[in-house]
């Protein structure tokens, strides 16, 4: 099992992919509201490197 911090290469298809279908099985989103709170939170971000 992977620990706090890990990361994950995605491409962006396979990212959309899982995002639609997460909304085609009506999966729940919340918005952050507290951008301290680190538990359970999937941050997406962007390597243009």
């Amino acid at each position: 099992m992977l620990t706090r911090g890990s990361r994950y290469l995605l491409s962006k298809d396979v990212l959309n992919q899982g995002l639609n279908l997460a909304i085609q099985r009506k999966v729940n989103f919340e918005s952050l509201d507290n951008a301290n709170n680190n538990e359970s939170v999937v941050r997406v971000t962007i390597d243009d490197g």
